[in-house]
């Protein structure tokens, strides 16, 4: 869970020694925003490597398979192979679920 007193006492300590070096002060509220974003970055990394994925990985394989006719397709290379397209899908479809579940996430 981000603690917004301690991120704050943080950025006051950076910015003490930052006025100590003559160097422009930083925003407390953009830090703290750049802080919750970068955690919960950091909470839907852990997200995606749940078992969840697996399942939404092989359902979206299945039903490309089934698109193709061809039950042994797999999403190889970057580009022709199709695996990019298949890993962004599944990001995709994860950060749906992810923010259905913690509906204040970015």
């Amino acid at each position: 869970m981000f603690n917004t007193a301690k991120a704050v006492a943080e950025v006051e300590e950076r910015n003490r020694l930052r006025k100590e070096a003559r160097l422009p002060l930083l925003s407390i509220e953009r830090e703290l925003q750049r802080q919750k974003i970068a955690e919960d970055e950091k909470r839907f990394e852990r997200f995606m490597q749940s078992t969840l994925r697996e399942a939404v990985e092989d359902d979206i394989l299945e039903k490309l398979r089934k698109r193709r006719y061809d039950q042994q397709w797999k999403p190889t290379g970057f580009l022709s192979g199709g695996g990019f397209a298949f890993d962004i899908r599944v990001r995709r479809i994860m950060k749906r679920l992810y923010r259905r579940q913690r509906p204040h996430a970015v």
